[in-house]
């Protein structure tokens, strides 16, 4: 991930929007914060005794895996908003109408933002779409460095191959 990687999105509505790459790790920190539930585990009869088997059919299960995975998304939504969207709220205005209409605009700076995006910035489901796969397209390893990568193997293999040719 090239380090001044910026870009630029246009919404729905013409405007603008710079956004830039984030963490390449942060997915991982993501997970662990939110883990993923554990089946329960049924007994099952064999030919030769009984097994322990993870039910992963299990409607219980399979809710709290639902509830996970919704959960892991939103947080993901929430990192690509607040760091890849290189832009801040205005200073006034536009939470008038929200907090007219009932909701809590929240004062911390960040979770300000990531509702700023949500609820104002992006204007449609296509928005959404294309603001989250640039993000994470400009986010990923580029060509380029995926080329520097292996040719940086290929020299490594051929000094080994050069040793191994020597005894």
């Amino acid at each position: 991930m090239a380090k001044d990687n910026v870009a630029n999105v246009t919404l729905s509505n013409g405007r603008e929007v710079r956004i830039k790459p984030v963490p390449p790790l942060i997915g991982d920190a993501i997970r662990a914060q939110i883990p993923l539930p554990v089946p329960p585990v049924i007994q099952i009869n064999v030919p030769y005794g009984v097994e322990d088997w993870k039910n992963v059919e299990d409607p219980e299960y399979q809710a709290k895996l639902a509830e996970t995975t919704l959960a892991r998304k939103k947080k993901q939504w929430d990192v690509l908003f607040l760091l890849g969207i290189d832009e801040d709220p205005p200073e006034d205005g536009w939470e008038e109408p929200l907090e007219f209409l009932g909701f809590e605009v929240p004062v911390d700076k960040f979770a300000r933002k990531i509702f700023w995006v949500r609820h104002v910035l992006i204007c449609t489901h296509l928005d959404f779409m294309n603001l989250t796969e640039s993000i994470t397209a400009l986010s990923m390893v580029s060509p380029e460095e995926v080329d520097a990568i292996a040719d940086s193997f290929r020299g490594v293999l051929q000094g080994v191959k050069a040793k191994s040719r020597k005894k």
